[in-house]
């Protein structure tokens, strides 16, 4: 642990969407910020934890697809075969 630099971020993303680029911009906005972050300071590990408002895996979502976009982050809590209990669900969208 000794001359590294870590970063931990906690965070609290806009609800997820499949349309509204508005929330988007807001997102992406965040994984830029995290971005610069980690390369103005060097850093060597980033913790990001929070309430990210998507599961990564969904294919119709927007944020879904701007983080895996990102390439450099990557999930360390898989939940392929879980049952996830949703507290919204948007009969408009689809979106939980």
């Amino acid at each position: 642990m000794h001359d590294q630099v870590y970063l931990m971020c906690c965070v609290y993303m806009p609800g997820d969407t499949t349309y509204d680029n508005n929330k988007l911009q807001e997102y992406q906005s965040v994984l830029d910020e995290i971005d610069r972050l980690v390369i103005e300071c060097d850093v060597h590990t980033v913790v990001l934890s929070g309430d990210w408002n998507t599961d990564f895996s969904r294919e119709t979502s927007l944020f879904s697809k701007a983080y895996n976009a990102k390439g450099d982050f990557a999930c360390a809590l898989e939940c392929k075969g879980e049952q996830i209990d949703y507290t919204f669900l948007s009969k408009a969208s689809g979106s939980k």
